[in-house]
C-alpha cells in the first residue's frame, strides 16, 4: 500500500523540479508554498492468526496378559488359555487333561482295573491299570488266581484234577477219595500213610486195613483190642495173650510157659517175661505167634489155622495147630474192631 503512494508522488515532484531549476532557500517567501507532505499510507492489518494444531491421536494401551478362552484366569497362570474348562480350581474331569493346572492328569476321578487275559469276567489282581473307563481285556474286580485259564476263576466249578478250579485256596475240595499206601502190595493199606486223590494211585489201597505193612504174610486186619487164652499140649493151663497162666494151677507150669524153640531150652531155664504178638492174616486164614524176650525182631513160634466169625462188637478167632517145634497150639481169642 505503501509503495502505491510513492508512485503517486513521484509525478508532481518531477513536475515541480522542471518548472524552476533554481533552488530555492528555505524561507524565501518570494517562492510558492511548499507542498504538503503526503499523508502516511494506513497500516497494513496483521495477519489472521493461524489455526490451532489438532491434538495427537490417544497412544495403544500397553500390552500385557491375556484371557483368551474368557474362563477368568489369564494366560500366565492359565495351563491351557484355548480352553475353557481348563485354569487354576478347575473341577478335575475324568478325559486325559489336567484341568485344575496342578501338573497332575486325572487324579482322584479314575478307577482301577485289571488285566483279564483269559477273557473269563476275572482280572489279575498282578496287572492293574487306572483309566476313566474299562479299557479291553480288563475287568473291573482282582478275583482271578489263574489269569491264563479261562476254566479257572471264582465262578468255575471244582474239577478233580489237582488244580484249584474255583479259586478258594483248596485242591478238589469234596472231590477226592483217601488211599493208602501199601508197601508190601498185600491190597492192604496202612493207615499211617494216607493220601488223598482223584483216583488210586499205584502202590496204594482203597482200605487202611494192614497192620503190617512190611511184611504181606501179617495181620491184613487190625482190632483195638484182643482177649482171650490159648493152651499148650492139651494140658488145660489157660494162658492169656501175654503167656501168663489165666487160671494158675499147681500141675501148670509156675511161670510162663516153655517156649519151644528157645535158647532156654537147651539149659532148662525157664521164660518167665516176654512179650507175645499175634497176627491174624484174613486172606491166607491164618495167625502168626510172635513174642520176644528182649531186644530185637520178634520171634515167630508158629503159624497156625484161623478161622474167624463176625459177631456182635467183636470178631471170635479161633485157632490151632502144631509148632515147628512139635507141640500143639489151639486158642480162641475175641477181636474188638
Amino acid at each position: 500500500m505503501r509503495s502505491t503512494l510513492l508512485l503517486a508522488l513521484l509525478p508532481v515532484a518531477l513536475l515541480a523540479a522542471c518548472e524552476d531549476p533554481t533552488p530555492k532557500e528555505v524561507g524565501d517567501t518570494a517562492g510558492g508554498t511548499d507542498g504538503t507532505d503526503g499523508t502516511d499510507g494506513t497500516d497494513g492489518t496483521d495477519g489472521t492468526d493461524g489455526t490451532d494444531g489438532t491434538d495427537g491421536t490417544d497412544g495403544t494401551d500397553g500390552t500385557g496378559p491375556a484371557d483368551e478362552d474368557n474362563d477368568g484366569a489369564r494366560s500366565d497362570v492359565d495351563c491351557d488359555d484355548t480352553r475353557a474348562d481348563v485354569f487354576p480350581g478347575a473341577p478335575e474331569l475324568c478325559d486325559g487333561v489336567d484341568n485344575n493346572c496342578d501338573g497332575a492328569t486325572d487324579e482322584g476321578v479314575t478307577t482301577t482295573f485289571y488285566a483279564d487275559a483269559d477273557r473269563d469276567g476275572y482280572g489279575d489282581p498282578a496287572a492293574s491299570t487306572a483309566s476313566c473307563e474299562l479299557p479291553p481285556d480288563h475287568a473291573e474286580n482282582a478275583d482271578d488266581c489263574d489269569d491264563t485259564q479261562t476254566g479257572v476263576n471264582p465262578g468255575a466249578a471244582e474239577v478233580c484234577d489237582a488244580v484249584d478250579n474255583n479259586c478258594d485256596s483248596v485242591v478238589d475240595e469234596g472231590l477226592t477219595a483217601t488211599f493208602y499206601a501199601d508197601g508190601d502190595s498185600d491190597g492192604f493199606g496202612d493207615p499211617a500213610g494216607a493220601v488223598e486223590a482223584c483216583e488210586l494211585p499205584a502202590g496204594y489201597a482203597d482200605n487202611s486195613d494192614d497192620c503190617d505193612d512190611a511184611d504181606p504174610d501179617r495181620a491184613a486186619v487190625c482190632y483195638s483190642s484182643w482177649s482171650g487164652t490159648f493152651d499148650v499140649d492139651d494140658l488145660g493151663c489157660a494162658y492169656d495173650l501175654s503167656g501168663v497162666q489165666a487160671a494158675p494151677r499147681a500141675d501148670c507150669p509156675t511161670c510162663d510157659f516153655v517156649l519151644e524153640g528157645a535158647a532156654t531150652l537147651a539149659t532148662g531155664v525157664c521164660i518167665s517175661s516176654f512179650t507175645s504178638e499175634w497176627a491174624f492174616d484174613a486172606a491166607a486164614g491164618t495167625v502168626g505167634f510172635y513174642f520176644s524176650n528182649g531186644p530185637g525182631a520178634p520171634y515167630l513160634l508158629g503159624t497156625f489155622s484161623a478161622t474167624l466169625t463176625a459177631g456182635a462188637g467183636y470178631d471170635l478167632l479161633e485157632w490151632g495147630g502144631a509148632s515147628p517145634y512139635g507141640a500143639y497150639y489151639e486158642g480162641a481169642f475175641e477181636l474188638v474192631p
